[in-house]
């Protein structure tokens, strides 16, 4: 375990707990997601606590997500699984699971196994994209030509961690 960041928000009773497993970095130019993701080598990062609360700090990690899209990140929320994808994905879902397919930049996608399937759909995120869709297949097939994030309910977590091993 390790605990890496500026660390200015730290309280002093957790400084203490951690004091053995601090790693300060000192670059206000990144955040303390992205120090990790600099600096750590890992099959599969599970990311909490990075969704809701301040928007400025979701759309940061969001951004980050975009420019490291070779390390295997899947963000948790109370509610939602989130993980970005480049590479043509194929999950075993349950029918009926609400789906989201959000470009990141300039996207081109197709999928198999939606309710209103994308047909090499252009997608970018100030124009279209594909919200409040739904899972009607338990065979998912999502390929995206350019980095969009996929997210799902949490109870897609473990089919979202097999297709992110099966990369």
């Amino acid at each position: 375990m390790a605990v890496i960041g500026d660390l200015d928000s730290i309280s002093p009773d957790a400084r203490k707990a951690f004091s053995a497993v601090l790693c300060p970095v000192d670059d206000p130019d990144t955040t303390d997601f992205e120090k990790v993701l600099q600096r750590i080598k890992a099959p599969l990062f599970l990311a909490a606590g990075f969704l809701g609360g301040r928007l400025d700090h979701t759309l940061s990690v969001l951004n980050t997500l975009a420019r490291y899209p070779e390390q295997p990140v899947i963000l948790l929320s109370e509610d939602d699984v989130v993980v970005l994808l480049t590479t043509p994905t194929r999950l075993s879902l349950n029918i009926g699971d609400r789906i989201a397919v959000l470009p990141l930049d300039h996207a081109v996608v197709r999928t198999t196994g939606l309710r209103w399937e994308l047909e090499d759909m252009a997608m970018h995120p100030a124009g279209k994209i594909s919200s409040s869709n739904e899972v009607a297949a338990r065979a998912v097939t999502i390929t995206p030509r350019g980095p969009v994030l996929l997210t799902l309910p949490l109870s897609a977590l473990d089919a979202v961690i097999d297709a992110v091993h099966a990369r």
